[in-house]
């Protein structure tokens, strides 16, 4: 079998992660290596850069069939790498450049001796490279800094999409999520940009919010937001230094403990945010959303007021295999629901990823930012705790969990948190009933004649005990 077989198309399995992977061959790809397939060449650079790329599927698909033997209905798009497409497109560029150098030296190396800074587009760039927009809208009104970045741009480019996208060409990648659909870069000036395929007006709202009601706590400031094509991008202030998650390991137990405070006095205060006449969910207003397992989104719904309806659509939202007394034996594990339950506001993935800290000179250990406010905004005082371990799964050693700022402790909220750990586990389980319509259907024919069975034994014990 040819080895462009054994690739995994990034592209094809966000359309169908069940897929045949033996068939998700993207054309870009089987015309990169078919061709070498057919041609002889013995140049031990060329060779080198071609076995990096079959290296990167080699251990990619072997992590996959891995997951696949221990998860066989798993959906294997959530367990892709991240950072398979920046790596898998920077082997080929590297490829494509020693076949240059190859074929034609003296041009390959006036290329490679261009313009500081470059002008070829890195990997993850690739989004917005390609994007036919001939305009870009700007939603929330951009700071003087990146108007200046623009500007120094656009003098050379004469056209404010080219400078935008020369902007981010000349960057520096901080982050890259799943398949390239959304990037984070440093730009200069201590600026920042976050680029997703989505709608950011919620992060920005957020960021707004925050900077007016506890301006003291090291939380990126808003600096605009701009529409491209089907792209946005938030700009705000850079947070530099590392995250909680790389420092931890190498902390002592006195220096956990000290972020672990500073934390704790940073979610007090944000959780004292007045609420007044807010709704629950995000701030832009489009209601409540959330995630469940690693790719279940649910929301946004602006139609959920209080939080018994909030804890229905978000712990036991319908599915038509789960049968309605098994909805009720979880429902006996929670607490009475208040009318007025205590909503605060909410970062919603408050993990050690998204927890900047430095050292000092001294030694001493701050946090120096929050970040990634995406889908904060008013939620039950408890849901900080359920979303912020949603990543520590069995197999997580890192003792930070067991640190959690008391403000967010899962101990502190235990009825819900292991009943949201119960229904997701339940609901990973089985994920692959909610693929199939015929079982959707049968079970929701089975489902409804249960509680039509259930309903008539209440009103008949009912009718009993009142002849009694």
């Amino acid at each position: 079998m040819p080895h462009y077989q054994r690739s995994i198309a990034a592209d094809r399995l966000l359309e169908d992660p069940e897929a045949d992977l033996t068939a998700l061959v993207p054309p870009e790809y089987e015309q990169y290596f078919a061709k070498n397939d057919t041609e002889e060449s013995d140049e031990n650079e060329v060779a080198c850069e071609l076995s990096q790329a079959a290296l990167l599927n080699r251990r990619t698909l072997t992590a996959l069939l891995s997951e696949f033997a221990s998860y066989p209905t798993r959906d294997l798009l959530n367990r892709f790498p991240g950072s398979y497409s920046l790596k898998r497109n920077k082997h080929l560029e590297d490829f494509v450049k020693a076949k240059k150098r190859r074929l034609d030296p003296e041009e390959s190396s006036e290329e490679d001796t261009g313009p500081a800074g470059g002008t070829e587009s890195a990997p993850f760039f690739a989004r917005i490279e390609e994007t036919d927009a001939t305009s870009f809208g700007i939603l929330a009104p951009l700071s003087p800094a990146v108007e200046k970045l623009l500007k120094r741009e656009q003098e050379h480019t004469g056209d404010s999409v080219e400078a935008l996208k020369q902007l981010i060409r000349h960057s520096e990648c901080l982050w890259v999520g799943g398949m390239t659909t959304r990037f984070v870069a440093r730009l200069d000036g201590d600026m920042a940009v976050k680029v997703i395929l989505g709608d950011q007006s919620n992060h920005h709202a957020a960021l707004e919010f925050l900077a007016v009601h506890v301006p003291d706590i090291p939380i990126p400031r808003p600096h605009g937001l701009i529409q491209l094509g089907s792209m946005s991008l938030l700009f705000t202030s850079y947070v530099p230094k590392q995250t909680l998650a790389n420092a931890w390991p190498v902390l002592t137990l006195e220096e956990k403990l000290s972020l672990t405070n500073q934390l704790e006095s940073m979610l007090k205060k944000i959780r004292k945010i007045d609420r007044q006449a807010r709704r629950l969910g995000l701030l832009n207003g489009q209601g409540v959303v959330g995630t469940r397992g690693w790719r279940d989104e649910f929301g946004p719904n602006d139609t959920i007021q209080t939080v018994a309806e909030f804890e229905e659509f978000f712990f036991f939202s319908y599915k038509p295999w789960v049968s309605g007394n098994y909805i009720r034996f979880l429902k006996s594990f929670l607490p009475p629901t208040r009318f007025e339950e205590t909503c605060v506001f909410t970062h919603t993935d408050f993990r050690p990823a998204n927890l900047m800290v430095d050292v000092s000179a001294q030694g001493h250990w701050t946090v120096t930012g929050i970040i990634d406010w995406e889908d904060s905004g008013f939620y039950p005082a408890y849901w900080e705790a359920v979303k912020s371990t949603r990543t520590f799964l069995a197999n997580n050693g890192m003792d930070r969990y067991l640190m959690q700022p008391p403000s967010i402790a899962p101990s502190r909220y235990w009825e819900h948190w292991l009943v949201d750990r119960l229904w997701e586990s339940m609901t990973e389980e089985f994920r692959w009933v909610d693929r199939d319509p015929r079982i959707r259907k049968a079970e929701a024919q089975r489902q409804a004649e249960k509680e039509r069975i259930w309903r008539q034994g209440e009103k008949e014990i009912e009718s009993a005990m009142n002849e009694k």
